[in-house]
C-alpha cells in the first residue's frame, strides 16, 4: 500500500542570549593563496590575529600550557583561518592520515562559525596536522550537539614544524548559508585546538562559563566580509541503473533463454532559492553509493538502535528538524517514491517542511516521541506561525490526513519538559 507523510518543525529562534562589547575586524584582502600548510603569503601580515589563552578541558578558563595563533582574514569569495600550534616538544605531535571526521583522537585545531549571529546553529570545521578533515553543524536548540554528517567544500593543508605545527584553512563563501545585503557582517567566532598529551586538554579563543548550558551564545563577534555574497546553486543528478538476466531450463542445456532487461532512473534536485531558503526535491532516488553504516551491538540493549543520516536528500537542511526531544527519525523513511523538502531561515525563524510517499509504514518520529505518532494515510498541508514563543522554544507539527487529529504541536512547559497539544 502506497502511504504519504508530510512532517513539518518551526523553530522560532531565541534573542541573543549574551552580547559582546567586542567586536573584532577582519580585514579583506584581494589576494592569492596557495593552501599548503604555510603561510608564507605576504597577506597573512594583515590578518586579525587571535590567541588562544584559555583552557576549557579539563582546566575551567585556566591559562593554556601552551601557546596558539589563530590569523583570520577574507577575500572577496572565501573566509581564510590560519593556525600556528607551538609545542615544546614536536616529537609527540598525534597525526594520522585517517578518513574524514575521523581525526578526533589526534591533535587538532579548528573553528566555531555562527553566520546567522543567530546563537543557535554554527558551522565547525577542525584539520589535524596533517590536513586531514572533519566539518559539522553545532545545533544548541538539539541540546548542544554536533553532527558530523555534513560534508561542506572547503581547502585545508597542515604541516609539521620544529616550533609544532601550521594549517591553513579556505572556506568559500560560496560554501556557506549567511544573510544576503551589502555591507558588513557581523559573525560569531570561536578558535580551538586539541592537545592530547597525558592528559586531552581544549584550548579556546574565549573564556567559557560552564554555567551557561549555550556555547554559541558566548562566542565573540567579528565582523567584515562586506563583499561575501552567499552560494545559490542549482543541482540536478540524474541517476539510471539497468539490468540484465538469462536462463537456463536444464543445467547441461547450452543455450539461454531470452535476455529479460529492465531499467530503473531516478532524478534529485536542490535548488537555492534565496540565500536563506532551499528547495530539495526527489523522484525514484538511488541510495546505492552512500556509505554504509558501521556495525552496531544489538544484544541486551535497552533502547532501539540510532543510526546517523547520510542519505544526501535527508542530509539537506537536516539541522532545522533538530529539537531537544528527537522527534524526527529520517532512518526509518525507507524506499521513497518521491520527497520535497523546503529548509531555510528568515529574521529570527527557521523553518523545515518535509513530505514524501513511502512504499512501508514505518513512522517518521523518533522511538517514545508520541507528539509525532504518525499514522498511514494521505499529506495533509500543515502551516505554522512565527508565533511569539519564550526563549530557545520549538513549534513543530507532524500531520497525516487519515487522522487529522494526530496533527499535534510540540511545546515547551514553563518549568521545563515538553507537551503535545492537538490542532
Amino acid at each position: 500500500m502506497r502511504t504519504k507523510t508530510i512532517t513539518l518543525v518551526f523553530l522560532p529562534l531565541a534573542l541573543t542570549l549574551a552580547t559582546h562589547a567586542q567586536t573584532l575586524e577582519v580585514p579583506e584582502v584581494n589576494a592569492e593563496f596557495r593552501i599548503d600548510g604555510i603561510m608564507d603569503e605576504p597577506a597573512w601580515q594583515k590578518a586579525l590575529v587571535l590567541e588562544l589563552p584559555y583552557e576549557i578541558e579539563p582546566g575551567e578558563n585556566t591559562p593554556a600550557p601552551v601557546r596558539t595563533t589563530c590569523y583570520v582574514l577574507s577575500t572577496p569569495h572565501a573566509l581564510l583561518v590560519g593556525f600556528e600550534a607551538f609545542d615544546p616538544n614536536p616529537s609527540e605531535i598525534r597525526a594520522h592520515y585517517s578518513d574524514r571526521d575521523r581525526l578526533f583522537r589526534d591533535d587538532f585545531v579548528g573553528f566555531m562559525l555562527d553566520t546567522f549571529a543567530d546563537k543557535r546553529r554554527a558551522y565547525t570545521f577542525a584539520v589535524n596536522p596533517l590536513g586531514v578533515q572533519a566539518d559539522g553543524l553545532r545545533n544548541e536548540t538539539a541540546g548542544d550537539e554536533e553532527n558530523y554528517s555534513f560534508d561542506f567544500t572547503w581547502n585545508a593543508a597542515g604541516r609539521i614544524t620544529a616550533s609544532g605545527y601550521q594549517v591553513e584553512i579556505e572556506i568559500p563563501f560560496s560554501a556557506l548559508r549567511f544573510p544576503a545585503g551589502n555591507g558588513a557582517k557581523k559573525w560569531g567566532f570561536g578558535a580551538l585546538r586539541a592537545y592530547p598529551r597525558s592528559v586531552r586538554r581544549m584550548l579556546f579563543s574565549a573564556r567559557l562559563d560552564r554555567n551557561n548550558s549555550c556555547t554559541l551564545c558566548q562566542l565573540p563577534e567579528i565582523q567584515g566580509f562586506a563583499s561575501a555574497r552567499p552560494g545559490r546553486s542549482l543541482e540536478v543528478n540524474p541517476t539510471f541503473a539497468a539490468a540484465q538476466s538469462q536462463t537456463r531450463k536444464e543445467l547441461d542445456q547450452p543455450t539461454m533463454s531470452q535476455p529479460s532487461r529492465r531499467g530503473d532512473g531516478g532524478l534529485s534536485l536542490l535548488w537555492g532559492i534565496t540565500p536563506n531558503l532551499s528547495l530539495a526535491a526527489t523522484l525514484n532516488p538511488d541510495f546505492s553509493q552512500v556509505e554504509a553504516d558501521a556495525a552496531q551491538l544489538s544484544i541486551n540493549r535497552t533502547f532501539a538502535l540510532f543510526y546517523p543520516e547520510k542519505r544526501p536528500f535527508f542530509l539537506e537542511g537536516a539541522d532545522n528538524f533538530s529539537t531537544p526531544m528527537p522527534v524526527v527519525y529520517t532512518r526509518s523513511l525507507a524506499d521513497p517514491q518521491w520527497g520535497l523538502k523546503l529548509t531555510g531561515k528568515e529574521g529570527r525563524s527557521t523553518l523545515g517542511v518535509l513530505a514524501r510517499s513511502r512504499r512501508n509504514h514505518q513512522p517518521a518520529a523518533a522511538r517514545g516521541a508520541g507528539v509525532l505518532a504518525n499514522h498511514v494515510g494521505t499529506p495533509l498541508p500543515c502551516g505554522g506561525l512565527p508565533l511569539p514563543l519564550r526563549s530557545r522554544a520549538v513549534l513543530g507539527a507532524g500531520c497525516h490526513r487519515r487522522k487529522p487529529t494526530s496533527c499535534r504541536l510540540l511545546q515547551p512547559r514553563a518549568g521545563g519538559g515538553w507537551h503535545a497539544a492537538f490542532l
